[in-house]
């Protein structure tokens, strides 16, 4: 069945034919009686054919270099003037080029693309230039692989806050469009140095793969200025030994739950995240942690005085962690203001959940812990050490050194 492939083509510009159904390509494009291909649709093959033309006649402007889309485009858009006739369809009859190749680079800077000078002093008009969030999703995925759940919580929140930048092609972003974006978070409340370095960090990693793609010519982001408008947090402070024993004097959940945190060291997030499965009352120990390699899965062990204190919370609900509340698991803003509640209520100083976590370090030096021990147990790198002392007994020898942590 002969189907309808365009315009009759003149003599010696090439033919086009369509061979029937049931192909992914049914038309083919023939230059002095050699196909150069098929295609999907009779235009693609016009196109494909005064692409073949132009380039036999070194038609193609400098500006396009060697990309082969450009060239495409060029053609698609040089055809468009031949079919209104203000072209010849002879290729070899053009003249004077420079307005249309003119044209057709505006055409393309329009639509997002860069253009940049090139080693051979010619421009290339670079093709296709992606967006900052289509960027930083590639880098994302690489980089995920190796980072925390921390890493990825930060990273993803402080992309948010470049939302006016997203769908801008990376090319088209320079130190304004990046200000810009870095001037309206500051102008929200609560903006601190960590999520400012967050997001330059973000801007940083798309502009470096950018540079790395020819995408950009010159790095934006030294230019940004940014300073963090929150309140800057209060010092961190240990509990004395008296203020613990305040806390031991109260008998509510919260209570309960700050001492396991003093006694273990563990950062807000981690026993947040902690399952029963991995809780081993009998070994006196649980294993969990993020953040770092020396914190995920790491041994903490458990001091006597807290095992009762775990052991109430299993016996509390039959939720997979630790603590939860009728079977819907803690956030850590629900154990923040519980925390913040309780040290209201007794008159305590310590509005920083973290306070814990410094108090059981502050702890283990004034009880003379192991040095290698205390690292371990705060997941922290042991590698500045030459203890082998874990290639034996790591358990015993972790739970021996976490007894030396007394009040008195």
């Amino acid at each position: 069945m002969k189907k309808e492939t365009g315009t009759r083509r003149p003599k010696g510009t090439g033919s086009i034919a369509y061979l029937g159904e049931g192909r992914r390509k049914p038309y083919v494009a023939t230059f002095n009686k050699k196909s150069i291909g098929t295609f999907k649709t009779a235009e693609e093959a016009d196109i494909a054919l005064l692409k073949h033309q132009l380039n036999i006649f070194a038609l193609f402007p400098p500006s396009l270099g060697e990309s082969e889309h450009l060239k495409f485009e060029y053609a698609k858009f040089i055809l468009e003037f031949q079919k209104k006739g203000i072209l010849s369809m002879y290729v070899d009859d053009f003249q004077d080029m420079d307005f249309y190749n003119n044209l057709f680079k505006d055409k393309m800077i329009a639509a997002g693309n860069n253009v940049i000078q090139s080693n051979s002093r010619s421009e290339i008009i670079l093709s296709n230039v992606p967006t900052f969030a289509e960027i930083w999703e590639i880098e994302y995925s690489r980089l995920v692989k190796k980072n925390s759940d921390s890493w990825k919580r930060c990273m993803r929140s402080a992309f948010k806050n470049l939302v006016n930048i997203h769908n801008m092609p990376v090319n088209k972003i320079k130190t304004t469009e990046f200000q810009l974006a870095f001037d309206e978070r500051m102008n929200k409340p609560n903006c601190g140095q960590s999520t400012l370095r967050n997001m330059l960090n973000i801007c940083r990693i798309v502009v470096k793969y950018g540079l790395k793609m020819d995408y950009v010519e010159k790095d934006y982001t030294q230019f940004i200025n940014f300073a963090p408008t929150a309140k800057p947090r209060n010092r961190r402070k240990p509990f004395s030994p008296d203020e613990i024993k305040i806390i031991l004097k109260d008998n509510s959940d919260i209570a309960k739950k700050i001492l396991i945190y003093i006694f273990t060291g563990m950062r807000p997030i981690e026993l947040i995240s902690m399952k029963r499965e991995n809780i081993h009352i009998e070994e006196k120990y649980m294993q969990g942690g993020v953040k770092t390699a020396a914190g995920k899965e790491r041994i903490i062990p458990l001091h006597p005085l807290i095992i009762p204190l775990i052991q109430h919370f299993l016996n509390q609900s039959s939720s997979p962690y630790l603590f939860s509340d009728e079977n819907i698991n803690m956030t850590y803003t629900h154990y923040k203001n519980d925390y913040i509640k309780f040290m209201d209520k007794h008159n305590l100083e310590h509005m920083e959940p973290y306070d814990t976590r410094y108090t059981f370090s502050t702890l283990a030096k004034t009880c003379h812990v192991d040095t290698a021990a205390h690292k371990k147990i705060m997941g922290h790198s042991c590698n500045d050490l030459t203890d082998d002392v874990y290639t034996h007994e790591p358990l015993s020898f972790l739970l021996k050194e976490i007894s030396k942590i007394k009040l008195d």
